[in-house]
């Protein structure tokens, strides 16, 4: 689907890509929740110095998005678009915070200079070339069906035509056991907030009335049809046939654990999600790897180092770790603060992580990406302490403390 994803918004343009963008940012963070169009005095759509325009009501600060899907010049028009965000007659000039870019082509590394050109005016910068923009889209249901309605049809057809012949080839395959689960699948259904012709298409079950016996205790899972389940939905296969442990797995990890970093790099997850605790600084990894099968890690160190007994010349490690995945999901790493309640619900084990995302706000989607910074080599680096809290800056005070350090694994690697 993302291969058809970046085919298909490969070739908008103008109001078109702007009509998708539109429906799409809503759905990454709550930042985006006001998007409205450039308007005139007559309140009628007009082109304007942006294309799509934010209000946050906290601040009473703009994010301004930018969209171009020309290939041929690409670099120069973005250029030329950030200009325009400081003519007189952008009139929101002064109140800009960020200014998003979506590219419907494939961005290099003049990503940087679009970043930089940002920053020259004080202005935080997200860049969502097309990968990313495909990535984004696949996360929203609603937005790849609208996207993708006729390609999804067809692919439809094709599944039922495949599911067929498997049910037949199946058919000989006897299950080895059977287990009293209903109760536990009608919870798992419940959890993912779908109904039950909805469900039984995503973990290939054969019939809402059987499903229904199922649910009531009438009737009892086979293993095959249990393994069905947890590869489609990520739900534990040990609390799915016995009732032990959480509904949703969660592993730890840490900064000697390179064997589930390497297994989950080579998932090729579609997103992942980092998650701090505001209060604590304690970390979350939430990683979607397909349909709703997503992985949830908890991270065994926390980021507040000042409460860190003996145990600071790890810190450049932690970065080196950091800096890993963010080097490795480049595009499709996303951030997000949340509250310490927040944080109990998802290392619960009882709630799925793309339930957790829909119903938490994206509040502090950029620290992740800004943590990096800690020299302070941009203009907007005097808003972090205002956007994220005194403990952002904290956790960059004592990165700078290591610089020499953190520079020499940098090296190394």
């Amino acid at each position: 689907m993302i291969e058809i994803l970046k085919a298909k918004i490969g070739l908008l343009h103008g109001a078109e890509l702007e009509k998708f963008v539109g429906r799409l940012l809503p759905t990454v963070s709550s930042d985006y929740e006001n998007l409205s169009d450039t308007l005139n005095l007559s309140g009628r759509v007009t082109q304007g110095p942006a294309d799509l325009l934010s209000y946050i009501k906290a601040n009473g600060r703009y994010i301004a998005v930018l969209c171009t899907g020309q290939i041929t010049g690409t670099q120069a028009k973005v250029l030329a678009d950030i200009e325009k965000l400081t003519r007189e007659d952008c009139h929101i000039r002064d109140k800009i915070d960020q200014v998003v870019i979506c590219i419907a082509a494939v961005v290099g590394t003049e990503e940087e200079i679009y970043r930089s050109a940002c920053a020259s005016h004080g202005w935080a910068s997200t860049i969502y070339p097309l990968s990313q923009l495909a990535h984004l889209a696949n996360e929203s249901p609603e937005v790849t069906q609208i996207t993708c309605a006729v390609e999804i049809a067809e692919i439809r057809k094709l599944l039922d035509a495949e599911r067929h012949q498997a049910n037949s080839a199946n058919a000989a395959r006897l299950a080895k056991r059977f287990y009293d689960c209903g109760a536990r699948v009608s919870a798992l259904r419940t959890s993912l907030a779908m109904s039950p012709s909805r469900f039984i298409d995503l973990i290939d079950y054969d019939s809402e009335h059987r499903l229904a016996y199922l649910e009531s205790g009438t009737i009892q899972m086979n293993d095959i049809e249990i393994a069905s389940a947890c590869n489609s939905t990520g739900v534990s296969d040990e609390w799915l046939t016995h009732g032990e442990w959480g509904m949703f797995a969660i592993e730890s990890i840490s900064t000697y654990h390179w064997e589930q970093m390497q297994w989950l790099r080579d998932a090729s997850p579609a997103s992942v999600h980092v998650l701090i605790n505001g209060t604590t600084q304690q970390l979350v990894i939430l990683a979607h790897l397909h349909s709703k099968n997503w992985k949830i890690y908890s991270i065994a160190f926390d980021l507040n180092f000042a409460g860190w007994w003996g145990d600071h010349h790890q810190i450049p490690e932690v970065y080196a770790m950091l800096k890993q995945l963010a080097d490795d999901y480049r595009g499709r790493i996303f951030g997000r603060v949340i509250g310490p309640e927040e944080y109990a619900t998802i290392l619960s084990g009882q709630t799925h992580p793309a339930l957790f995302m829909q119903k938490t706000t994206g509040g502090g989607a950029h620290w992740f990406d800004d943590i990096f910074d800690y020299k302070h080599k941009y203009p907007i680096a005097e808003n972090y302490e205002g956007w994220y809290g005194t403990w952002f800056t904290s956790v960059q005070d004592y990165f700078k403390r290591y610089d020499t350090k953190i520079e020499s694994i940098r090296a190394a690697s």
